[in-house]
């Protein structure tokens, strides 16, 4: 964005100085570019999903006044550019060059500096003796991190912990309710080519993108909220214990889960009774099994149910047999 605004500068600069070109041909250029391709995606979106809440958001799109949002979560064709927005309207009205590229290179230096640190912590949490076993330190490849995007590679226990980490100290970093990080991680035999899954992963990340607010993760077909992530994993640690310790079996575990194959709320409620049996049939341990059913049985929202499920095969995928 920085060098795109310097480039525009440099190169209309002399022509706005001398009066050969106006900032209405500049502007009517752009728009006469930008905008009817842009209105058409708008337009078909609206058509295909109408409702009054996409005819509202696309009007703001169009017209180029999302940005004037106070909390812009406009998920029109998946458009809300909360970082261009925060470039264009967060450094108040003493907006200057030395703001832009302050913050820009800020960005910069966490994606691309502070990022290894995150890293290379997690990895020593996971692997005490990590130093010895590796040069760096560190279990994760960083494939690509630039600006604000990134692409990391490494064990699915250690992804899924470095997600949690990532996100925790980029709000440190910000201390800012309006920069938040979206991402979307797959999981996949090693055996595969990588292209593909890096592919998968940024469909993953179009859907957290997609969440009201966004600020989530999308990982086994199912798209969670940050803030619960956290929960979710602990969640999964608890059931990963029962299954070490042999108080529920993997197989248990994966009956389950074909019973919470559930399209809404109302199924669940009435998937419970078969739960609770298969909790009474399997688990012999009493504690054990009121937990799980503190766990199980006491969802609200369909969300919270696909959040069990995700748990369920987190824990499962985590204690397979080398």
């Amino acid at each position: 964005m920085i060098i795109s605004g310097f480039g525009m500068c440099n190169g209309y600069y002399q022509k706005l100085k001398t009066g050969t070109y106006s900032i209405d041909a500049f502007y009517s250029k752009r728009y006469k570019r930008t905008v009817p391709f842009f209105a058409l995606l708008i337009l078909l979106n609206c058509v295909i999903e109408f409702t009054p809440k996409t005819v509202c958001e696309g009007l703001m799109e169009i017209t180029m006044l999302f940005g004037f949002l106070p909390n812009n979560t406009l998920s029109t064709i998946g458009v809300a550019w909360t970082l261009g927005a925060i470039f264009a309207f967060g450094l108040s009205k003493t907006r200057s060059l030395s703001k832009y590229l302050t913050l820009s290179r800020l960005m910069e230096t966490f994606f691309g500096y502070h990022l290894i640190h995150i890293c290379e912590k997690v990895s020593k949490e996971l692997i005490s003796n990590i130093k010895e076993n590796t040069d760096n330190e560190n279990m994760f490849y960083i494939n690509y991190a630039g600006g604000d995007d990134l692409v990391i590679i490494g064990p699915a226990s250690g992804i899924l912990l470095l997600a949690k980490e990532i996100d925790h100290s980029f709000h440190q970093y910000t201390n800012n309710r309006n920069l938040n990080i979206s991402g979307g991680i797959t999981i996949m035999s090693p055996s595969k080519p990588i292209r593909l899954g890096i592919k998968e992963a940024e469909e993953n990340l179009s859907a957290s993108k997609k969440v009201k607010g966004k600020h989530a993760i999308t990982l086994l077909n199912r798209t969670i909220k940050l803030e619960r992530y956290e929960n979710v994993l602990e969640t999964v640690n608890v059931f990963k214990e029962y299954i070490d310790k042999k108080y529920i079996s993997r197989t248990c575990f994966y009956n389950m889960m074909s019973i919470l194959d559930v399209n809404n709320i109302d199924e669940y409620y009435h998937s419970i009774p078969l739960l609770m049996y298969s909790l009474k049939r399997n688990v012999v341990n009493e504690r054990i099994r009121c937990e799980l059913k503190k766990a199980i049985a006491t969802k609200n929202t369909i969300e919270e149910v696909y959040e069990l499920v995700v748990e369920m095969k987190l824990a499962i995928m985590q204690t397979r047999e080398s």
